[in-house]
């Protein structure tokens, strides 16, 4: 797929907040997960994601993509999830909820489905 130089010059433009966003996601996460001994990952969406995203029709644009920076906290049953989501809430502002299930997906298509936290920081 070819990048439209809007979505390039969008995407060099927001990176590096997107970085310094990250650092302080996981910083707030790395509490939970080092107290309870989850595992954490993290990662930061490609332009060429961001773009397929925008150009597909899923999102109308750029501004409402709502997953630039991701992270999975792992946990090891599901009964351990609401100490996730109760550090969620305290730690972020609640966008959405999306439980497991809910994602759209090709019936021939397996993908692990887990429930998404989208949230944003809590205005200092």
């Amino acid at each position: 797929m070819i990048t439209p130089a809007g979505i390039r010059a969008k995407y060099s433009e927001t990176e590096r907040h997107l970085e310094r966003l990250k650092l302080k996601v996981r910083d707030s996460l790395q509490i939970l997960c080092d107290r309870e001994g989850y595992a954490l990952v993290s990662r930061l969406k490609t332009i060429e994601s961001a773009c397929e995203k925008v150009e597909t029709g899923r999102y109308s644009s750029w501004v409402k993509i709502d997953d630039l920076v991701a992270f999975t906290v792992v946990v090891p049953k599901l009964t351990e999830e609401s100490k996730v989501f109760a550090h969620l809430s305290g730690a972020f502002t609640q966008i959405e909820l999306r439980p497991r299930g809910s994602s759209k997906k090709a019936p021939d298509t397996f993908r692990f489905d887990a429930t998404r936290f989208i949230g944003k920081l809590v205005a200092p």
